[in-house]
């Protein structure tokens, strides 16, 4: 999995610039072809409701100012400065990306929306806020619901968050869900046992986040994932 924020935001302010120019039923029609039946990046996120957490304990693992615990032994690892490919005894593996590379991008969209008044008038005070809370925005959108005939300020606002969702499922995925333990939320892309990737976007209650993958060969249980989450610990790079 390639970090996809780096795109996210010319993506969606493109979509902006296309409800501008193009006329409405044009974008609709291109939402509704790319919103085909099954595809979790047309859906909106849904609480995870499998809360259990497996018992096995495995390695841990710290690098990029985050620290988490798996539940499989590490077998191999490859550090670059801006991932951490991971390996693991049973044959499933791990991506753990350098959040510090992302910290902006949402923020720099928000600062981007604050900008333009007649943009900012689009949109309620939450998304605004913080960058969990403009991705929580995006998350609950429901892209096969675009309508010709609904009003043209919420076209507009959804056809941007619409774009912003590539950062957190893939259209191949089969699940998309909200997650929170604790003070720890976020956003989970795919079902364990039924996607060979799992995509995890995980906020402190703060500014800073934890993203990763994990990849599995059929074998991995919600209740792996869910362990994983929980035991995240994001620090700065001097604490």
């Amino acid at each position: 999995m390639i970090p996809a924020a780096s795109i996210c935001g010319f993506l969606a302010m493109s979509a902006l610039v296309g409800w501008y120019f193009l006329p409405q039923w044009m974008v609709v029609d291109l939402y509704k072809a790319n919103c085909k039946a099954g595809r979790s990046d047309c859906d909106r996120a849904i609480p995870l409701t499998d809360l259990s957490k497996t018992t096995q304990v495995g390695d841990a693992y710290q690098h990029f100012g985050l620290s988490l615990q798996f539940p499989w032994r590490i077998v191999k690892k490859k550090e670059s400065r801006t991932v951490s490919v991971i390996s693991f005894d049973n044959g499933d593996a791990a991506l753990v990306f350098d959040s510090d590379l992302r910290i902006n991008t949402e923020a720099s969209v928000r600062n981007e929306i604050a900008g333009r008044p007649q943009i900012a008038a689009l949109f309620d005070a939450n998304p605004l806020r913080s960058d969990y809370q403009l991705l929580l925005a995006a998350a609950e959108l429901e892209p096969r619901k675009f309508s010709y005939w609904m009003p043209r300020k919420e076209a507009i606002r959804d056809s941007f968050l619409a774009g912003l969702r590539l950062e957190l499922v893939e259209p191949d995925q089969h699940g998309f869900f909200l997650i929170q333990q604790g003070p720890l939320r976020g956003f989970q892309g795919g079902i364990p046992g039924q996607d060979k990737c799992v995509r995890l976007l995980v906020f402190d209650g703060t500014v800073r986040r934890a993203e990763l993958a994990l990849y599995s060969h059929g074998d991995m249980k919600q209740a792996d994932v869910n362990a994983v989450v929980s035991s995240i610990r994001i620090t700065t790079r001097n604490e």
